[in-house]
């Protein structure tokens, strides 16, 4: 992360409280969460798989963008960071995830759970429907069937839900969640994420190598490699990608810090007001939703 396009543009303070940020996120959910949290049955251990994810999506993010080798011999061509928008999407997924979470904890916590083991389940009987009669398969099957009865337990989903999985809802899309026929966010929160939906929509462009996609980022390829523009475009593209990111990751950190109240508001306000020096969408984010809500107490790492 250190040796990303980040570090001639920001202090080196920035990426001290940034990697204080990592360390705090994952060490207190892991030993200091509160009551009100570890009360309900599945929630910080989806936090606490949260803020892992997002810290190794940033970090692979950072690591095939950054513009040295450091202990390696060359650093990465400029073209790997052209691939990091489908990693840039599922930070925003994650944060569209978090944001519905904290709507309702209590009940969209066993929705996630309950979702995530219907889709398990699914791929299960789709296998077993596949290769159920094939000797190679049976070992990987069984062990699919005893993972899901485990989920199943620890879980909580009732013998009536296990027996017919379409009772069970699916988990949202980014964009289901911002149907207004839909009532799953409130008007706050909805209003917020709308206005990442374009920014969304390139990502997930990008991701499935649309026609718009294969022309904002990977027809950039065709420049001769003789062309002196062609640095400056690729460049520009992996940067923004890496800007996109850490604000993404602030983001989630932000939400996840006023649902647990772990009170390291000065630490990410530091981080975001750094940020925003150099990244619109890092500024856009924090105004609109971020700035207040971390005003509301103070605290520090």
């Amino acid at each position: 992360m250190r040796r990303s396009y980040l570090k001639p543009l920001i202090d080196r303070e920035f990426f001290q409280k940034l990697d204080n940020l990592n360390k705090a996120m994952s060490n207190l959910l892991d030993r200091n969460t509160p009551k009100h949290i570890t009360e309900i049955p599945g929630l910080q251990e989806f936090l606490m798989v949260v803020v892992l994810a997002t810290q190794t999506i940033f970090r692979t993010i950072t690591y095939v963008s950054r513009d040295d080798g450091g202990r390696d011999a060359t650093p990465p061509t400029l073209e790997l960071g052209l691939a990091t928008s489908p990693l840039v999407r599922s930070l925003m997924e994650l944060l569209f995830t978090i944001v519905l979470i904290k709507e309702n904890p209590q009940e969209h916590i066993v929705w996630f759970h309950e979702a995530g083991w219907r889709e398990l389940k699914e791929l299960r009987d789709g296998l077993f429907e596949r290769y159920g009669t094939m000797d190679s398969w049976q070992s990987q099957l069984s062990q699919f069937q005893t993972n899901l009865d485990l989920l199943a337990v620890a879980h909580k989903i009732s013998d009536s839900k296990q027996g017919a999985p379409n009772l069970i809802n699916y988990w949202p899309t980014p964009m289901q969640m911002l149907n207004p026929k839909n009532k799953y966010l409130s008007k706050e929160g909805r209003e917020f994420l709308s206005t990442l939906t374009l920014l969304y929509r390139s990502l997930s462009q990008d991701h499935h190598v649309s026609g718009a996609g294969i022309v904002r980022i990977y027809a950039k390829l065709l420049i001769d490699e003789k062309d002196e523009r062609r640095d400056k475009v690729l460049t520009s593209l992996k940067n923004s990608n890496v800007l996109t990111a850490a604000s993404l990751l602030l983001s989630v950190y932000s939400e996840i810090n006023d649902l647990v109240k772990f009170d390291r508001n000065a630490a990410l306000a530091y981080c975001w007001e750094r940020l925003g020096v150099v990244a619109y969408e890092a500024r856009n984010l924090y105004q609109l939703r971020y700035q207040s809500m971390l005003a509301n107490s103070e605290g520090g790492v």
